[in-house]
């Protein structure tokens, strides 16, 4: 697994989400509770326009997993960024959105 992820990462970093993401799929079935791949399966699927309510969950599983770790909340605002939160993204990953803020009406479980 552990050279998949590596290509996954280099993938991902080339901006080539959609070479990434069946490396990263098949290291979450591999390894389901490693929130760094969970993590970056989410990017992946952002990025390469896959079912972002999946990738809001593999997303959100990482940062409960590892709160402090700042790329797994930057990868969860990129979730959210590619559902059309925009620049509410952020606060709504650090929880300081408004309950008024209708940002992901149209994403309902985001």
């Amino acid at each position: 697994m552990a050279t998949g992820l590596r290509r996954a990462m280099r993938e991902l970093a080339l901006g080539r989400a959609e070479k990434a993401r069946p490396l990263l799929e098949r290291a979450a079935l591999l390894a389901p509770s490693e929130p760094g791949v969970r993590s970056y399966l989410a990017l992946a699927l952002a990025r390469s326009g896959g079912d972002l309510h999946a990738a809001a969950g593999h997303a959100r599983y990482a940062v409960e997993q590892r709160p402090a770790d700042p790329a797994f909340l930057f990868n969860l605002a990129e979730v959210y960024a590619a559902a059309g939160l925009g620049a509410r993204s952020f606060a709504r990953v650090l929880g300081v959105a408004r309950p008024s803020d209708r940002a992901g009406a149209g994403y309902p479980g985001l």
